[in-house]
């Protein structure tokens, strides 16, 4: 009974981790193709965000010095909502005026409720994702190896474009919308009709 038992377990985590590995290529072929959306839709030329006229303004950590801000049609065209297939894109800049990095925030229908559908990528300017090798990493690690159960898991593996560090700074902002460029009283921020489609799955 006890060897059922743990052969039932060993292969649940296996599944478990293969299913990891299978996300973490999706979101990863998810975030090149996204890389590719954006420079081949020149996202340069898209509006900049509001009271913003496309050159640099002072930035604050964790991103650059300096920073511009971009935003796709969908934002635009509903700045204080920010509807689904809304993007917003922030290339932080070193004081030397030299690019560090590039954040961007996504909104897709039911990828992640509890922060209003957002999903968050850190590229390097040459297009590659940022990858987290802090303890947070070996943290995923730890928890996957522990997990006991379906739920467990999928706590474990849902790190893809949902960084905790982004949800927590930008769960602050007002409205309740997750961005900060628009803040002020807001109203049905849980709304928002599909105007561009870039699904994540």
């Amino acid at each position: 009974m006890f060897r059922n038992t743990f052969l039932t377990w060993l292969l649940f985590l296996v599944a478990s981790c293969c299913t990891t590995t299978l996300q973490a290529q999706d979101s990863q072929q998810f975030e090149t193709k996204f890389w590719q959306f954006l420079m081949g839709n020149n996202y340069k030329q898209w509006s900049p965000g509001p009271g913003q006229d496309g050159d640099f303004f002072s930035g604050q950590v964790p991103h650059g010095a300096l920073l511009k801000l971009y935003i796709n049609r969908s934002a635009a065209s509903n700045v204080d909502g920010l509807q689904v297939g809304s993007v917003v894109v922030l290339e932080n800049y070193r004081s030397d005026k030299s690019l560090k990095s590039v954040s961007v925030m996504y909104r897709t229908e039911g990828f992640n409720p509890s922060a209003n559908d957002w999903y968050w990528i850190e590229y390097n300017p040459d297009g590659s994702t940022v990858k987290d090798t802090s303890s947070k990493s070996a943290a995923v690690t730890s928890m996957l190896e522990a997990a006991d159960d379906e739920e467990s898991v999928a706590v474990a593996a849902a790190s893809s474009g949902r960084n905790e560090s982004c949800i927590a700074c930008h769960g602050q902002a007002g409205g309740s919308d997750f961005a900060f460029f628009n803040d002020r009283a807001k109203s049905n921020l849980a709304g928002g009709n599909k105007s561009e489609t870039l699904s994540l799955r």
